[in-house]
């Protein structure tokens, strides 16, 4: 992944330093020992939980893994409190690249939720049918 891509959307500093030489070589070295330790992931499933710019969770969906995005549920209905988080699941359905905004659908039944992910710039669905299932 080249490190334009990876640096559009970012806050100039974060940018700077990504496009800097140390900077790509830490993130290599980063990469590299991450999937390191996870080991072969196609059909593993990963919770992205927003905390970047998704050029992990892209790489892990790259390798085979089934990511799905679930920042807002854990934000909003859980108060970033993962133990009140009982089911989560989703699919991915278009790519979301650096710096564009997605912003989160979510509709509650009980303790079920359902959400999906939409792209405002290219207004297209990136996470639909997704289910959470939250404790109270």
């Amino acid at each position: 992944m080249g490190s334009a891509q990876l640096t559009e959307g970012l806050t100039a500093s974060n940018a700077r330093w990504r496009s800097s030489r140390l900077g790509e070589i830490t993130d290599t070295l980063e990469q590299q020992l991450l999937f390191e330790l996870a080991g072969p992931v196609a059909g593993k499933r990963l919770l992205d939980v927003g905390c970047g710019d998704a050029a992990l969770a892209s790489e892990f969906a790259g390798r085979g893994a089934v990511v799905t995005g679930g920042h807002a549920v854990l934000k909003t209905l859980c108060g970033y409190d993962p133990t009140r988080l009982i089911a989560f699941a989703g699919r991915f359905s278009a790519p979301v690249f650096p710096g564009e905004t997605i912003r989160t659908e979510m509709w509650r039944d009980g303790a079920v939720v359902s959400f999906r992910a939409r792209v405002v710039e290219r207004d297209v669905i990136a996470i639909n049918n997704g289910r959470a299932e939250v404790k109270p």
